[in-house]
């Protein structure tokens, strides 16, 4: 199916000869004005021509009509004076009429015709003024101002919006001259007044960045999403679809677990909008407090702040004009900040066609993170695409690790002494709440708030609906299905029943002694306690790594030789890299299973 028939153009063939409203007459003084400058070059008398000429001229087609009767023989006027009168004012039919004139011997006919119209068009661009601005003018203007256009963008906007939303130009500009092919291309730059340069740079600018545009063989339209908002009442503003003023509430900064130092130097980074742009990246898993920190570095400087919205499909070109929108409408003066979230898609350039099906602008990426005054925080969940020449260009990087039993607990006593429930819970309960709910402060914290709006029989029915709204979070991230509890021993097993060669409680106060040694605070050296369990299926090498894990009082990581084992060259390396660093920063037992 062929782009522009999901167009929905404004099918205006009756406005000529009525009484134009201010849309109306925009676009009939802007088509006025192209004629002029296509007939200034090229002295066209085609029916395509006459019959755009006929929908703009509207009544004043009576004067052409007069002037080319008076130019005839008394034989030819008494020939064609019924035919003018009865068909001029009519479009298609005055083309047929004026072409039948035309055809008859003597080239001075077709040249006084067009001094007679482009005379007629002067007259007609004038009496089609009005007061004011109209509605399409003033959306013009806010897209304008939302993009920082060119001259020459605005102009190409101008002249786009007239063959997308108006049938008469598509078929004429379209259809007939084909100005989106090399064939038409003339034409397109006589009716812009556009030089080479002027006209690729045009084309080839932020309006193809931000994909505001289509044009191939058969099609030369502003995309569907662009139409829709010249289409809509005037005070539904573009701006809303791209970015929204920061306004909800987050967690405080200290809840986070990031050192307090490079909190200070963030928000100095951030205090004030300077002549350098300032980019911030915040990297990790999901779930580690990205979000939540980065608003809670907005509320805490007390700056405009903007969140760059997402939409469902997410793509690239989209989130790109959302950016340009927002910095180019808050920028000004004091500045604002600008967030970024799930930016992944924007800063992973490499290999992007393989991954995504996307192209990627890395220029124009690294154009924008040069922008001066931009302060910027980009939240990305992987980094491994990242071109060099990119991450260079961040001010400062966080990276967020998933929090590890410690952590979390931490991060559970922090918020329920914010809130002053924490007499509510006991250390075991803390605990035993750290290692079912592996989630970020962000909805911990929102879990005890709505508990705290909602229960009011006490701290038992308090307890009930933080576990509620746990449990459901966590059964939503798993798409619906409630995850399995966490691989943990049975709670009658014994070591006594195992079958091992060896003196297995010596082996245990080995790694009771490593794990004391692990748990120092001045323990600097790098130290690792690999244990090998073979044997037969069914012996209980895994079990009795679970005990080991649960003996320690540490999470226990597991992880298959199909989550190491790659094709692909140097990948397995990484994997392996990878696995060991997550298990060193969760402080958890990793077990290579089936190796």
């Amino acid at each position: 199916m062929k782009f522009k028939k999901h167009m929905k153009h404004l099918d205006h063939s009756e406005a000529a000869s009525c009484d134009p409203d201010k849309n109306e007459r925009f676009v009939l003084r802007k088509c006025a004005v192209y004629l002029d400058r296509l007939l200034d070059a090229y002295p066209l008398a085609d029916r395509d021509t006459i019959k755009l000429l006929a929908w703009v001229m509207g009544p004043e087609m009576i004067s052409i009509g007069q002037t080319l009767l008076e130019r005839m023989s008394p034989k030819e006027k008494q020939k064609y004076e019924q035919d003018i009168e009865e068909n001029i004012l009519d479009p298609d039919e005055a083309a047929d009429s004026i072409c039948r004139i035309l055809r008859q011997p003597g080239k001075k006919r077709t040249t006084s015709f067009v001094i007679a119209v482009r005379d007629v068009l002067e007259r007609r661009y004038k009496a089609l003024a009005y007061a004011g601005r109209s509605d399409t003018e003033k959306k013009l203007v806010v897209l304008s101002k939302m993009f920082s256009l060119s001259e020459q963008e605005k102009v190409l906007v101008e002249f786009l919006y007239i063959i997308s939303a108006w049938r008469q130009g598509e078929d004429y500009f379209v259809d007939h001259l084909r100005c989106q092919d090399i064939s038409g291309r003339r034409y397109l730059k006589m009716i812009l007044q556009m030089t080479d340069r002027e006209m690729t740079d045009a084309l080839s600018g932020t309006l193809t960045r931000i994909e505001f545009y289509e044009m191939e063989k058969h099609t030369f339209a502003i995309s569907d999403d662009f139409l829709a908002y010249f289409q809509k009442p005037s005070n539904e503003l573009l701006a809303k679809n791209y970015f929204v003023r920061f306004s909800r509430k987050t967690i405080p900064l200290e809840n986070h677990l990031i050192d307090p130092k490079v909190t200070d130097h963030l928000l100095s980074l951030l205090k004030v909008k300077r002549e350098s742009p300032n980019h911030i990246l915040l990297y990790g898993p999901p779930g580690t407090g990205k979000t939540s920190y980065a608003l809670g570095l907005a509320q805490k400087l007390g700056v405009p702040a903007y969140e760059i919205l997402r939409e469902k499909d997410n793509t690239t070109s989209k989130r790109r004009a959302a950016i340009l929108a927002c910095l180019n409408m808050t920028n000004g003066g004091d500045g604002s900040l600008v967030i970024v979230d799930e930016g992944d898609n924007l800063l992973n350039t490499q290999n992007s066609w393989f991954s995504r099906g996307e192209t990627q602008d890395k220029g124009w990426l690294n154009q924008l993170l040069e922008e001066p005054g931009a302060r910027m925080i980009w939240i990305t969940n992987s980094i491994s695409n990242i071109e060099d020449s990119v991450m260079r260009r961040f001010a400062f990087s966080v990276h967020f690790r998933s929090f590890n039993r410690r952590q979390r607990i931490s991060l559970w006593e922090s918020v329920l002494r914010r809130h002053r429930v924490k007499r509510f819970f006991d250390t075991e309960e803390i605990n035993r709440l750290s290692f079912r709910y592996p989630v970020s402060a962000g909805i911990i914290d929102l879990s005890i708030r709505k508990a705290l709006e909602t229960s009011k029989s006490g701290q038992v029915a308090f307890k009930e609906i933080v576990t509620m709204n746990l449990d459901a979070h966590i059964t939503l991230i798993n798409d619906g299905v409630k995850p399995q509890a966490k691989e943990k021993i049975e709670e009658n097993y014994s070591i006594d029943g195992l079958h091992v060669e060896g003196d297995l409680p010596a082996i245990m106060e080995h790694v009771q002694e490593f794990d004391r040694c692990l748990r120092r605070p001045d323990q600097r050296a790098i130290r690792n306690f690999n244990l090998l369990f073979y044997g037969p299926p069914g012996a209980g090498k895994s079990e009795l790594a679970r005990y080991i894990a649960g003996h320690l009082d540490r999470e226990l990581m597991v992880k298959r030789v199909s989550d190491v084992v790659s094709p692909y060259i140097g990948e397995t390396e990484q994997n392996i890299s990878r696995i060991f660093s997550e298990a060193e920063d969760a402080e958890a037992v990793l077990v290579i299973d089936e190796a």
